[in-house]
């Protein structure tokens, strides 16, 4: 028995049959002999928090030498075992988060960005995932909230119509609502910004409506018909 067999065989002599519950065990078999392992790709381990500090899921930043996607979340569903969904990320905070709360996609991301900058940052899993975040926005009570989606909103129509639509409904629920931006060049995510030594540019919330129409706007490929200006008759 090695490797991750060992870790969850420690788990469970700590825990319990608790650790069944958990998403990410499971029972391996072979030759007529089962024992419990842990699912997952080969990576950096990256616990999902609640609002009240408890971990609720695990994802796993892959290896470089890993192909496929670089975030999954640790499951064990294939073998019927349960899975946690896609839940927001609520960093360790000490339970102070102040008047302005953050909100930006990926939980490394928003940790980062919360030890970095001193501001309260949640995260969703994925933009169109924003609504998930409204409850937990509800519970922490800010004043103002900063939108802080990875920067390919700018040329990414799906990515700027969720944008959109995540200023519209967390101005509509009555927060301030503004909107950090930067330049692509410096980082895909604000955590590299920062990383880097910038700040993100405060901009209005006009900014995310726009992205959010130019999101919806769709290709045209037709033809236009065109007349002689000779043709066109007088209008005054």
């Amino acid at each position: 028995m090695q490797g991750r067999a060992v870790i969850a065989k420690r788990l469970i002599e700590r825990f319990g049959d608790v650790c069944a519950q958990v998403p990410g065990f499971y029972l391996a078999g072979r030759n007529g002999r089962r024992w419990w392992s842990l699912s997952g790709s080969p990576g950096l381990v990256v616990p999902v928090r609640s609002l009240d500090g408890h971990v609720i899921a695990l994802k796993v930043r892959a290896d470089a030498s890993i192909k496929g996607p670089k975030y999954t979340m640790i499951i064990s569903a294939k073998y019927g075992d349960p899975s946690p969904g896609a839940q927001v990320h609520v960093p360790l905070f000490g339970g102070v988060c102040g008047d302005t709360v953050r909100l930006n996609e990926g939980e490394l991301k928003s940790d980062i960005a919360l030890v970095l900058s001193s501001v309260m940052t949640i995260s969703v899993p994925g933009v169109a995932l924003w609504r998930k975040a409204l409850p937990v926005l509800q519970a922490l009570r800010p004043r103002q909230v900063l939108l802080a989606f990875d920067s390919d909103w700018q040329f990414n129509s799906h990515v700027a119509h969720a944008f959109g639509q995540a200023a519209f409904t967390v101005l509509r629920a009555g927060y301030e609502v503004q909107v950090e931006t930067w330049d692509p060049t410096l980082g895909k995510g604000i955590d590299d910004l920062l990383v880097a030594g910038y700040a993100p540019a405060v901009q209005s919330v006009a900014l995310a409506f726009g992205a959010g129409l130019r999101g919806q706007a769709r290709i045209w490929t037709g033809h236009l018909r065109t007349v002689a200006a000779a043709e066109v008759p007088p209008w005054h």
